[in-house]
């Protein structure tokens, strides 16, 4: 009897420790817990219901005790598309429906990656205001400040500053989510935007006009630069024409002056050798006899006087001078007065 009683004792405790064996190896293996290579986590302790703010995990096996888990967190880049009618499996909200600063309402096809804060005190403050839904939270928040955005700007402006409006959005959505959240938002694409039909046909319409104003103001400008050129053209040739007129005159003028000086020179030399050459003339019409009507011969020098040789010696100089046409300032002798 003895040694059943010890057997059925030693069967016992043979169950016990290996059950507690087993419990032990269990507990044991669940206070492992394991984060992905793209995750980070935070250590929570489901039985006090707190999170260790002090540490941030990375990948890895990490032996944290009974009752503790991770609240995981991905340090890749996170893509939110908004496209299509109607939700869908690939995007995290449909089209955004935004109004321009003039009104209209325009339908607006964006995609952005984000990337969440590396701080262990960020993620636990991200996870306090959204839980897990961090996500969801972000893609609305987005879909609000894009419209904020979008409504600085005129419709048309989505076609001539496409640009802009993206990079407004982007930045607007990257303050908010940093500076409220430390959230970086990495990168933002406006990849289309749908408007009203006839508000296209205005647009469309007044690109046409515009073009054609520009055609024409090309045109324009071309015509005023030809007829610049040919002014300009024109004038340099008038000049040219007024230089060589002018010059023209100048050397005619000259010539005639020197023509007129030159003459003034002869009659003032002829006039100034008078004193030499009157004497000699004089006593060469001495010899000259003179037969008068009433038969009576009479000398030269009796009929011409110093008076009637000079104006002898002008008329000869007028005669003999080339140049008829120049009028020379020269006293007329008193004997040519009539």
């Amino acid at each position: 009897g003895v040694k059943n009683v010890m057997s059925n004792k030693l069967a016992f405790g043979c169950g016990v420790f290996s059950f507690l064996l087993l419990v032990s190896i269990i507990l044991f293996g669940s206070s492992f817990k394991v984060l992905e290579p793209l995750e980070v986590g935070l250590d929570y302790n489901k039985n006090w219901f707190n999170v260790d703010q002090t540490r941030l995990y990375g990948p890895g096996r990490y032996l944290i005790g009974l009752g503790h888990g991770f609240l995981r967190f991905p340090v890749n880049h996170q893509v939110i598309r908004f496209q299509g009618e109607e939700m869908s499996d690939d995007a995290d909200g449909s089209l955004i429906k935004v109004r321009s600063s003039d009104g209209l309402q325009v339908s607006v096809s964006c995609s952005f990656t984000y990337v969440l804060p590396r701080t262990a005190a960020d993620l636990y403050r991200l996870y306090m205001e959204f839980q897990d839904e961090h996500r969801k939270f972000i893609a609305a928040i987005a879909r609000d400040e894009i419209r904020n955005a979008a409504a600085e700007f005129q419709a048309s402006q989505f076609y001539t500053n496409r640009r802009d409006i993206a990079t407004a959005m982007a930045e607007i959505l990257n303050t908010t989510m940093f500076t409220r959240w430390s959230v970086h938002i990495d990168s933002f694409q406006l990849l289309n935007f749908d408007l009203p039909e006839t508000y296209l046909a205005a647009i469309e319409a007044t690109e046409v006009w515009k073009q054609a104003f520009e055609e024409a103001y090309h045109e324009q400008s071309l015509l005023n630069h030809r007829i610049e050129t040919e002014e300009q053209s024109n004038v340099k040739r008038g000049q040219r024409e007024i230089i060589l007129r002018r010059t023209s005159g100048e050397v005619s003028l000259i010539e005639q002056m020197g023509i007129a000086d030159a003459l003034e020179y002869q009659i003032t030399a002829l006039a100034n050798s008078t004193a030499i050459t009157k004497e000699l003339m004089f006593d060469h019409l001495r010899q000259v006899p003179v037969q008068l009507a009433n038969g009576t011969t009479v000398m030269q020098w009796e009929q011409y006087d110093r008076k009637d040789l000079l104006a002898f010696l002008w008329v000869q100089s007028i005669r003999t001078h080339s140049h008829p046409r120049v009028v020379v300032d020269t006293e007329i002798p008193d004997a040519l007065v009539v």
